[in-house]
């Protein structure tokens, strides 16, 4: 496989994500129920990695679907931050429309793949890439 289509698999991981943890959320507050936080959200992802049907989630690295969870469970305390009015609700995430991050994990096999991992736009992040191979003084 070509790193370019595993960079755009990994996207689509943290964009399923993304929408399956948001959608167990907006659930939650139709019924009147407890949101569901980053820890619940994290004992769900493995249950879907499990899942028959879910298990291409495993192809891409485990830190990035946390982080994207992370990201989701700041954007909904953001938006009811009192301090911060100008923050709305998290939206669901649409194929190449939303921005891929460039949140990689710092392990040795997301090096040993060399992603640079593309924009929507078609420019890359070499220079995030490069500044997490710079050795930690």
């Amino acid at each position: 496989m070509e790193i370019e289509e595993l960079c755009f698999q990994f996207a689509g991981c943290n964009r399923f994500v993304w929408n399956k943890a948001l959608a167990l959320q907006k659930d939650s507050l139709d019924k009147t129920q407890k949101l569901p936080w980053y820890n619940d959200l994290a004992g769900c992802l493995v249950d879907w990695k499990r899942t028959e049907g879910l298990s291409f989630l495993k192809t891409a690295p485990s830190q990035t679907l946390q982080q994207t969870l992370k990201f989701l469970d700041r954007a909904w305390k953001d938006a009811f931050d009192p301090e911060q009015p100008g923050k709305k609700f998290p939206v669901f995430k649409k194929k190449l429309h939303a921005p891929i991050r460039s949140d990689t994990p710092r392990d040795s096999s997301w090096k040993a793949i060399g992603c640079s991992c593309l924009r929507s736009d078609g420019s890359d992040f070499s220079k995030a890439r490069r500044s997490l191979e710079r050795p930690r003084i």
